[in-house]
């Protein structure tokens, strides 16, 4: 529910911090040099502590301001740990529940390992960080901070500070008299070109990870941080997805219908009548309410259930 989600934000960037002096050494560890002869300043204040890593400010020797990003000492050991029970609650789900196949939970909780492996090599992140940049370099709608990749290692990483007001602060980004429909608009064209100019995508967007910048109030564009997880899609995937799109706001709900069946993410013999009759039913109430009031969660969940009897299942991928 919704006091729940607002309880584990706290974990985007506000968990209990690790000892700064724990920190240090292992910037010396891997950096080779200590923290006092790497940097012209260094904040012992954590800018925010989150559940894998933990951010502090500094400033480089030429004057350059910079955050540096540590892992939490023996994070590999616990997310193992984590893992394990994940992957045994979802064989005890699948073994309990005939319908969980239609939701793939061990194949979600293999992709979710991949995914989360590869958030403790801060060098993936550096890449990937480093790949977005250059695909928006000459973007007027998202910055990428630099990363500085003499100061980057598996388990630190070090990039440029940027300001910005966090994408929940609704009154500051109002204070600023920002626009906030153009806002809206720019953050569509970021997530179009993502997934199908570049395929490759921010796949971890939550408000701990995206920020206002607040300098052209008119022409608002945002900063996006922390690029450890990312996302492609198969070229079949990306034109289904785009379909789906096309046809779901044109309130097309027989091509919804046709792409699903097509895909094979229903059961073969499903009439497309039938299939299509469903969605309208579940989808067109939606449309008729303001944004603000529709609980997309729910909404997902009700077109899950009213799909039951033609075995509509999730791809591990999109989920």
């Amino acid at each position: 529910d919704q006091a729940t989600a607002k309880d584990l934000q706290s974990l985007t960037d506000n968990c209990k911090p690790f000892a700064v002096e724990q920190l240090k050494q292992i910037v010396k560890k891997e950096l080779g040099d200590t923290v006092d002869n790497l940097f012209l300043s260094f904040d012992e204040e954590p800018l925010a502590a989150a559940s894998l890593a933990q951010v502090h400010e500094a400033k480089l020797k030429n004057g350059k301001e910079v955050v540096v990003k540590v892992l939490r000492p023996n994070i590999e050991r616990d997310v193992k740990r984590n893992l394990r029970a994940l992957k045994a609650a979802a064989r005890l789900t699948k073994y309990l529940y005939k319908e969980s196949d239609r939701l793939k939970p061990i194949e979600v909780v293999k992709d979710y390992e991949s995914t989360i492996l590869r958030e403790l090599d801060l060098r993936l992140e550096a890449s990937n960080s480093n790949l977005t940049r250059k695909n928006f370099i000459d973007s007027k709608e998202l910055y990428i901070p630099e990363v500085f990749w003499d100061l980057t290692t598996s388990k630190v990483m070090v990039s440029e500070k940027i300001d910005g007001i966090p994408c929940t602060d609704i009154k500051q980004i109002e204070s600023f008299g920002i626009d906030k429909k153009k806002l809206a608009e720019n953050g569509v064209m970021i997530f179009l070109n993502q997934v199908f100019r570049d395929n490759f995508f921010h796949a971890d967007m939550h408000p701990g990870n995206i920020f206002i910048n607040a300098k052209n109030p008119s022409s608002p564009s945002y900063v996006a941080v922390d690029y450890a997880i990312v996302g492609t899609l198969s070229e079949e995937e990306q034109f289904q997805i785009g379909r789906m799109l096309v046809a779901v706001i044109a309130r097309n709900f027989k091509e919804v219908a046709k792409i699903l069946i097509e895909a094979q993410w229903v059961d073969a013999s499903t009439r497309q009548n039938e299939l299509e009759n469903t969605i309208r039913a579940a989808c067109e109430p939606i449309f008729e309410q303001p944004l603000d009031k529709i609980n997309f969660g729910e909404m997902l969940l009700f077109i899950f259930d009213s799909a039951r009897r033609f075995n509509l299942s999730m791809q591990p991928s999109l989920m």
